[in-house]
């Protein structure tokens, strides 16, 4: 059995609404993006399985794009001090 037809009315306004709000392809890949980490949403039912795959291989590509950068942060955090659980830099003699 399908939904009374006021909450199938409320549901086409949502939906309207949200089309409107968020009609760019940037705005669409974040929200895709967000549901994707996002545990209650992660399996991503409400999309196309292009669009689930699409989302995951960007996923992906940002995470490695990410991995650089950490492994310089921890090089650089490396010549500091760890105190109670803060990083302390070491200051250079000559100041």
């Amino acid at each position: 059995m399908g939904d009374k037809p006021i909450v199938r009315d409320i549901k086409q306004a949502i939906n309207q609404d949200l089309q409107k709000r968020y009609s760019t392809v940037e705005e669409k890949n974040t929200l895709h993006t967000a549901s994707a980490l996002d545990p209650r949403f992660k399996s991503l039912p409400f999309l196309t399985t292009d669009d689930i795959s699409a989302t995951y291989s960007k996923l992906v590509v940002e995470a490695a794009s990410l991995q650089p950068t950490i492994r310089q942060e921890e090089t650089s955090s490396a010549s500091g001090i760890e105190m109670d659980g803060q990083d302390l830099e070491m200051e250079d003699e000559g100041t």
